[in-house]
C-alpha cells in the first residue's frame, strides 16, 4: 500500500495544476477557493491551508514545512503574476491563503454573492438536471456560510446579517457605490447600522454624474461642546476628507452631525460639473448639502464678472470673494446658514508648506505667525480646522482610488 508521502510526491512530480483558471482578484476568488479547497481535499493536506507552521510539533515540523513548500509552490501557479507580486511574500500555504481571503473576499462579500444567485437564480436554458445541481451547490454553501445552531443570539446575528444582504441586493443602481463601500467595511455593520445609514439618504435623490469636488465643504453640527467639525478642499482633499469624517463619526459613535458645504461660482461648464459630484457625495455618505451660490450672496456670477472685465485678473475676484470678503466670506456666511460651531478644510501638508512659503517671500508676518495652526479663527463666528494638516498629498490622491471613491478633477478654464 501507497503512503501519503509517495502518492503526494507522484501528484507533484507530473507539475499538478488545480485549475486552469488563475485567481485575478475579488471577481473570481469565491469560485478559484472552492477548486483549491477541493484539490487539497482530494490529496490529503486540506490541514495545510488552515494550519500555522507555529502550531505543528517539533518532531513533525521539517517533513511537515518540505510537504507545506511544495504544496505552496503548486498554490503560486493557480495566481496571475500581478497578483503574486503581493502574496509572493507568504511562504506557508496558510499565510498565503489567508492574506488571499484577506484581500479578496470576507464572509459578508460571500454572503451577498450566495444571495444574489439565490435571488436571481431562473432555469431558462438549462435543462432540470443543471438547474437542480445549481440550487443544491447553492444551498451546500449558503449553508457554510450560515450554519445550523442551537444557539438563540446566533441565530438572531445569522438573521440579521442575511436581510442585511437582501437590503443591499435590492437597492437602487444610484446606491450601488455606498453598497460596495459597506460590503468592503474591516467590521461587518449591523442590521440597525446599515438602516441607519440608508434612512438618512433621500429617496427622491438621483444618480449623478462622475465629475470633480473642487470647492466642497464638510461641514459638522453637533450639540456637544467642542465636537463640531466640517470640511473644505479641493478635489480629492474634500472627498477624503468628507469619507474619513463620515466613516470615523459612523464606527465611533462620535454623535457628529455633519453636513456637506459647496459654493457655486456661476462657471459654466465647470461648477455645474462639479456640482454633480458633490451631489453623488451626498448619495455615499448620507449628508445633507448645502449650496451657496454668488449669485445670491453678491448679484454676480464669475461668468458675468468675466464678461465686464475680461479674463485679465478674473481669478484675483474669484478669489476674493471666496476668501476675503471680510467677514461675508462665502464658505464662512454657507457655514452660518448652517448653523455649525466648526469649518473643518481639507488642505494638506503641502498645502501648508506652500502657504509658509508665500508668507516669508511676501514678509507677511501676521499671516506667517498663524498660517501652520490646526485650527485657526477662533477668535471669529466659525473656527476652521485643518484635520490634514500632516498628511502629504500624495497620500490623499492614493486613498481614493484604493476605496474607488468618486472625485474626478476639472480644472477652470476662464
Amino acid at each position: 500500500m501507497a503512503t501519503k508521502n509517495s502518492i503526494f510526491t507522484s501528484v507533484i512530480s507530473g507539475s499538478p495544476t488545480i485549475t486552469s483558471e488563475k485567481l485575478i482578484g475579488s471577481e473570481n476568488y469565491l469560485s478559484l477557493s472552492a477548486s483549491v479547497e477541493l484539490w487539497f481535499m482530494g490529496q490529503g493536506y486540506e490541514n495545510h491551508l488552515i494550519t500555522p507552521e507555529d502550531d505543528i510539533p517539533g518532531v513533525d515540523k521539517v517533513h511537515w514545512k518540505k510537504i507545506d513548500a511544495q504544496l505552496c509552490s503548486v498554490l503560486w501557479q493557480s495566481v496571475d503574476p500581478k497578483i503574486l507580486l503581493h502574496l509572493r511574500a507568504y511562504k506557508t500555504c496558510s499565510k498565503f491563503w489567508n492574506q488571499a481571503k484577506a484581500l479578496y473576499t470576507n464572509d459578508i462579500q460571500r454572503l451577498y454573492k450566495v444571495a444574489s444567485a439565490i435571488v436571481n437564480i431562473r432555469q431558462q436554458d438549462m435543462d432540470l438536471s443543471n438547474y437542480i445541481g445549481q440550487i443544491a451547490s447553492l444551498k451546500e454553501e449558503f449553508l457554510t456560510l450560515m450554519p445550523l445552531t442551537s444557539d438563540v443570539r446566533a441565530q438572531q446575528t445569522q438573521v440579521d446579517k442575511f436581510f442585511m444582504v437582501l437590503t443591499l441586493i435590492g437597492l437602487r443602481p444610484d446606491l450601488e457605490t455606498l453598497r460596495d463601500q459597506i460590503l468592503g467595511s474591516p467590521s461587518v455593520p449591523s442590521l440597525d447600522d446599515v438602516f441607519a445609514r440608508l434612512l438618512r439618504i433621500s429617496s427622491t435623490q438621483t444618480l449623478p454624474s462622475d465629475s470633480s469636488l473642487d470647492s466642497s465643504v464638510l461641514v459638522s453640527h453637533t450639540n456637544l461642546r467642542g465636537g463640531r467639525s466640517g470640511t473644505r478642499g479641493r478635489g480629492k482633499n474634500s472627498t477624503v476628507l468628507a469619507y474619513v469624517l463620515s466613516e470615523l463619526n459612523h464606527r465611533h459613535n462620535y454623535g457628529l452631525d455633519l453636513f456637506l458645504l459647496s459654493v457655486d461660482e456661476g462657471i459654466t461648464g465647470y461648477r455645474d460639473d462639479s456640482l454633480e459630484t458633490v451631489k453623488r457625495n451626498e448619495i455615499q455618505h448620507g449628508l445633507p448639502l448645502k449650496v451657496v451660490f454668488y449669485k445670491d450672496l453678491y448679484g454676480w456670477t464669475m461668468d458675468e464678472i468675466v464678461k465686464m472685465i475680461g479674463l485679465k485678473n478674473n481669478c484675483t475676484f474669484c478669489g476674493v470673494f471666496r476668501r476675503q470678503v471680510a467677514r461675508k466670506k462665502a464658505l464662512d456666511r454657507g457655514a452660518a446658514m448652517l448653523k455649525v460651531d466648526k469649518l473643518a478644510t481639507g488642505h494638506n501638508a503641502d498645502d501648508i508648506a506652500e502657504t509658509v512659503l508665500l508668507n516669508i517671500l511676501r514678509g507677511d508676518i501676521a499671516r506667517l505667525s498663524r498660517c501652520t495652526s490646526i485650527i485657526t479663527g477662533e477668535d471669529g463666528p466659525i473656527p476652521r480646522c485643518k484635520p490634514f494638516k500632516y498628511t502629504y498629498e500624495k497620500e490623499i490622491v492614493i486613498y481614493p482610488y484604493s476605496l474607488m471613491l468618486c472625485c474626478v478633477s476639472v480644472f477652470c478654464y476662464i
